[in-house]
């Protein structure tokens, strides 16, 4: 069943075993795994249907750090959440992200990468990528040989990007097939009220923008929030341990280099996307584990940019393209007729996307190594309610304080290094470093990447995080969270496969326990 809260009376009352706060990836995942465990569930979702933005000023925050911008613009408050933005990239973590790095502070996950592997090909499944491969054995379902790396050093990857993954258009009809789930939208959660006395349940106050109010008791509750409304909705309820809204932390982003390559259809062929029927495969260059512990840096993920010059064909018909696609007929006749110019050099390109199935790269074109790193853990960058900011349902704005440190500076000037000798070696180029990886303010040269993580992080004991191993809120029983709110640390993959995987192990838990 999907309800919407302002259809029903103000002051509503529900019950349910398990209420789950959030509609994204996450809150859908659960939701599905719960169906046929014989509990109740209710799923919150702030956010309406589709294309409904009447909720999007919950996203507004003030900022105190470094500019974080996906903060408002990675973030959906519709069912799907995220999943309605994203571009669908997924890439497990690595075995080493979830060690503790004596040169990493605060690192180290209380649960070994074994515990959460097995979860991965479920969570595949989810995105409807059944049977991904990420390295060496990507390379040949793709039929290809990969960049002859010396592995000790950096290592061939391939992250998948997913044709399907809006998870509210995937999997709204099972949600509303299912007897025993119940889905309420424009239904935001503005404070969670532990449980007191003999009741054991929690109380969950929702809020819609029309005024209606509705309350939600329930003997579990699962924050599927993201990693900056969780700790907003904990600090605002009063729940949670010290370290909840600290370690704000994403995947650091910059270009940290540029290529001069003699043999450029060589660097083309083994580094331009390639298509397949299950989406789009991303070649990436990823810095091995065995260079990680050696030079002491952060894990490192890339890929190589290739930007048309303006006046190629190539890029006369990405503008004819953007320019159809947006209705701007008059703009795309008159890039047609350029198009028409360069007819020869666009056959060539179409036979590389459709007989070949690569993105092609433009003859000319600057290729240059776009860069994003696992972030420092830090206890000071951080998420705190603003007191003096408001949103229209009366809650605290959340306030960003997100900071960049020395070894994040670092581990981006040792991975340029680290791939221009790798690229000197195989003789495919030379590879220029970025000045300012050395410069006093590196730090504008850096954004983020629309991963929030961090702020409710898993620790073994309450003094290292705010949930236990089982994502259960320390001093709080029956209160978990479903979240990139919880990693320690968030090594350099894309987060939402993990997501998933800790999602479906928690899931098995609550089936267990129900």
């Amino acid at each position: 069943m999907i309800d919407r809260l302002p259809g029903l009376p103000d002051g509503t009352r529900a019950e349910a075993d398990l209420c789950i706060i959030g509609g994204g990836a996450a809150g859908i995942a659960l939701a599905l795994k719960l169906r046929g465990a014989g509990l109740s569930v209710l799923l919150a979702e702030s956010g309406g249907e589709a294309g409904d933005e009447s909720a999007a000023d919950h996203n507004r925050v003030t900022q105190a750090g470094h500019p974080f911008p996906g903060a408002v613009e990675g973030r959906a408050r519709r069912l799907g959440g995220a999943t309605t933005l994203w571009a669908g990239q997924s890439l497990p973590l690595d075995p080493i992200d979830f060690e503790p790095r004596d040169w990493v502070p605060h690192s180290g996950w209380p649960i070994p990468y074994a515990e959460v592997a097995p979860r991965y090909a479920e969570a595949e499944r989810l995105l409807r990528l059944d049977g991904m491969r990420y390295d060496h054995a990507a390379w040949r379902h793709l039929g290809e040989a990969p960049p002859p790396f010396d592995e000790t050093v950096l290592r061939p990857q391939v992250s998948w990007l997913a044709k399907h993954r809006d998870f509210g258009a995937m999997y709204r009809a099972a949600l509303a097939a299912d007897p025993n789930t119940r889905v309420l939208l424009e239904a935001t959660a503005t404070r969670i009220r532990p449980p007191s006395g003999e009741d054991a349940r929690y109380t969950v106050e929702l809020a819609a923008l029309s005024g209606r109010r509705a309350e939600v008791q329930a003997r579990r509750v699962v924050i599927c929030c993201g990693g900056l409304d969780t700790p907003r909705l904990l600090l605002a309820s009063g729940l949670g341990n010290g370290l909840v809204g600290r370690f704000l932390q994403d995947h650091p982003t910059a270009t940290v280099g540029e290529v001069e390559a003699p043999d450029f259809d060589r660097l083309a062929r083994w580094f331009r996307p390639f298509y397949r029927k299950e989406g789009r495969l991303f070649p990436k260059i990823a810095l091995a584990e065995d260079a990680q512990r050696a030079e002491r840096v952060l894990n490192v993920t890339s890929e190589l940019v290739f930007t048309a010059p303006e006046d190629s064909p190539f890029a006369t018909a990405r503008a004819f393209y953007g320019a159809f696609r947006g209705g701007e007929t008059k703009a795309a006749l008159g890039r047609a007729s350029r198009l028409a110019m360069g007819g020869g050099e666009m056959l060539g390109y179409a036979w590389t996307r459709w007989v070949r199935r690569r993105l092609p790269a433009a003859k000319g074109a600057r290729v240059t190594l776009w860069a994003h790193i696992e972030q420092t853990p830090d206890p000071e960058s951080r998420i705190t309610l603003d007191p003096a900011e408001r949103d229209a349902l009366g809650m605290p704005r959340a306030r960003l304080d997100w900071r960049l440190g020395e070894l994040d500076r670092r581990s981006f000037e040792v991975f340029a290094e680290v791939v221009g000798r790798e690229f000197a070696r195989m003789g495919v180029g030379r590879l220029t470093p970025a000045p300012w990886l050395r410069e006093a303010g590196w730090r504008a040269e850096v954004q983020d990447f629309y991963h929030h993580i961090g702020t409710a992080r898993m620790g073994a004991t309450p003094a290292e995080g705010v949930v236990d191993a089982k994502l259960e809120v320390f001093g709080h029983p029956g209160l978990y969270i479903a979240s990139s709110a919880v990693f320690p640390t968030g090594g350099a993959s894309n987060p939402t496969l993990t997501i998933l995987a800790l999602t479906l192990r928690l899931a098995e838990r609550l089936r267990a326990t129900a």
